[in-house]
């Protein structure tokens, strides 16, 4: 399990943006959580998705191309910690 963790500008459409490159690698997000950052306008988006590595960097480098993306970080995931 790799685990996608994107700070956003709090805009219109980043989601989907966001979704759309998921969504070209056909890929299944397994969990996804959106929380503002307190004070900013921005967003911080956690994506859990099941691949290997190479697709989460490629994943992780053509998201971090899109418009009012600040910053991609990628780790791997133990399923366990995700109570599956």
């Amino acid at each position: 399990m790799q685990r996608l963790t994107l700070i956003t500008e709090n805009r219109p459409g980043v989601l989907v943006r966001v979704a759309g490159q998921v969504n070209r690698r056909n890929l299944n997000i397994e969990e996804f959580t959106a929380r503002n950052l307190p004070g900013r306008m921005q967003t911080m988006i956690t994506i859990d998705i099941e691949c290997d590595d190479r697709t989460a960097e490629r994943l992780a480098k053509g998201i971090e191309r899109l418009i009012n993306v600040l910053e991609v970080t990628v780790e791997r995931v133990a399923s366990e910690a995700l109570g599956t």
